[in-house]
């Protein structure tokens, strides 16, 4: 499950556990938490780096959607193409 704000373009995905982001940022900041949204998918959205890290240590499965695949296989092959 994800947390996002789908209004906001530039804002990230959050990985959603136990009643908060497994970044934390969401108990330990001041989200606007009236803006954000639980969602099956990230919407397009790149994924918090903090919650992806906690993420390995932590070893619960995710599941991203296509869109966000998309986006990192082409980031990773320009990334690539340009070194």
């Amino acid at each position: 499950m994800f947390i996002l704000n789908p209004n906001k373009r530039e804002s990230v995905a959050h990985l959603w556990l136990n009643g908060d982001t497994v970044c934390k940022l969401y108990s330990t900041s001041k989200m606007r938490k009236k803006k954000l949204k639980l969602s099956e998918t990230t919407q397009g959205k790149k994924v918090c780096h903090m919650c992806q890290i906690n993420n390995k240590k932590l070893k619960v499965p995710f599941v991203f959607d296509k869109e966000y695949e998309d986006d990192k296989n082409n980031y990773v092959s320009k990334f690539l193409t340009e070194g």
